[in-house]
């Protein structure tokens, strides 16, 4: 399927609050450019009819809740949001009482519910059994329903020169950023299809900002854009994808 055109988002003249929840300045940027990616894909899946006001959500991996938030705007019911974080729970809780949120590691949620739309961003990668959480994924799904997952690409310029200057021994990367070396954007897209979901869509963001160089307003811009030229996702660090549950593959 040939990528569709993003529709123009208003997200940056009327942006939705993502509260700094205690992080660096770079990463705190970052989420403001994923939280407008978001609300762009989901600008485009209702384009698409691929959801409607009515379709049922849930977020696994919700954090303190700013990127359920996002979503929840989109629909009339309830959307729900679990994590493994107790006192990420509690802050979401706290933040959104209007959504039901859970404290449990995804492979381990249980409910009797199905849903039009999963989203889960940045999570898988932290999981020790990641097939157990795409299985998770399959389970949660309604037929014909679509998710949107984000994971971080090893092939992006950071994290593979990082990879290479700690191999060498030049630098040190902590064990909790190199989990972020696991997967390239081709084995994100080979491990959803080797479970039977059809890719309807893949993009990203950020190509070479990090740290001090996320301040520059001029540079986001250009990073915003180069991460929209086709090739260019392949080489963003948070690598995005729609899939769709397909019981016919």
């Amino acid at each position: 399927m040939k990528n569709p055109p993003l529709l123009k988002s208003k997200y940056f003249d009327n942006p939705i609050t993502i509260a700094n929840e205690n992080r660096n300045i770079d990463i705190e940027v970052h989420r403001q450019y994923r939280g407008k990616l978001l609300i762009e894909i989901m600008d485009m899946l209702f384009d698409k009819r691929l959801l409607s006001k009515e379709s049922k959500a849930i977020d696994l991996g919700t954090s303190a809740g700013s990127f359920t938030q996002v979503i929840a705007n989109y629909f009339i019911k309830t959307v729900t949001g679990i994590d493994a974080d107790s006192s990420m729970i509690s802050k979401a809780i706290n933040n959104y009482p209007h959504i039901k949120f859970y404290n449990s590691k995804i492979e381990e949620f249980n409910t009797s519910d199905k849903f039009n739309f999963v989203m889960c961003l940045e999570v898988i990668e932290h999981c020790s059994d990641s097939q157990s959480v795409v299985v998770k994924i399959r389970s949660l799904l309604k037929d014909n329903g679509v998710a949107l997952i984000s994971m971080p690409n090893k092939w992006n310029p950071i994290y593979a020169s990082a990879n290479i200057l700690d191999k060498l021994g030049l630098i040190k990367v902590r064990d909790d950023v190199k989990l972020h070396f696991k997967y390239s954007y081709k084995d994100i897209i080979k491990l959803f299809e080797n479970n039977r979901f059809e890719i309807l869509y893949q993009t990203g963001f950020n190509i070479f900002i990090h740290r001090n160089l996320a301040r520059s307003r001029i540079l986001g811009k250009i990073n915003w854009w180069l991460s929209k030229i086709p090739l260019m996702a392949k080489f963003t660090q948070y690598f995005y994808i729609v899939i769709k549950k397909n019981n016919n593959i």
